[in-house]
């Protein structure tokens, strides 16, 4: 493990391995601000118009792999599904695509016949449910999944994810920045 290269005050400090930051710890109140497998800094960072969501999203698909996880985070409201259909439609997804906020996981099939998943965990009480559910098993299944509110899978976290984070910069603006492992 590599020593901190930063420290930010005496109450505070971070975790880093691999130039990733793990933790931050304050000291002082005993708290923890998770900010698991994301590096300090993203490795792009793109500003559009739901508009043009399209256009951005060939350029997230162009830093895509063919098959692994990829953390889709951001606030209600900011528009992770929708980024997520888009991209499914460019990878030429022919299904109708929904939101999988009820049935948790929605499969659809690329043109090449292979499986992609998009899951939302908004209403995963505990992992428990993840595993009732099999959902390991998506994980585990070579393929491309986009997963919507990961941190509620917290002991399946893959450090290897690829995680996109999405803010509102204003009405019908948004932020993105893609952290890559």
């Amino acid at each position: 493990m590599a020593t901190d290269p930063y420290i930010g005050s005496l109450n505070t400090f971070n975790l880093w391995l691999d130039n990733t930051i793990f933790d931050t710890y304050r000291v002082t109140k005993m708290t923890i601000n998770m900010s698991v497998g994301k590096k300090a800094h993203p490795d792009l960072v793109l500003e559009y118009t739901l508009e043009d969501i399209d256009q951005y999203a060939l350029e997230i698909i162009n830093r895509l792999p063919s098959r692994g996880e990829v953390y889709v985070e951001g606030e209600m409201g900011t528009g992770k599904t929708t980024l997520i259909k888009a991209i499914l439609r460019i990878l030429g997804v022919k299904d109708v695509i929904s939101s999988p906020t009820f049935s948790l996981v929605n499969t659809y099939e690329l043109p090449n016949h292979m499986p992609v998943y998009h899951a939302d965990l908004y209403r995963v009480e505990n992992e428990e449910e993840l595993y009732d559910i099999g959902f390991d098993e998506y994980l585990d299944s070579n393929s491309l999944i986009f997963i919507e509110w990961s941190e509620r899978m917290s002991s399946l976290f893959n450090p290897k994810a690829i995680t996109v984070s999405i803010e509102i910069t204003a009405e019908n603006r948004r932020k993105l920045s893609i952290y890559r492992s």
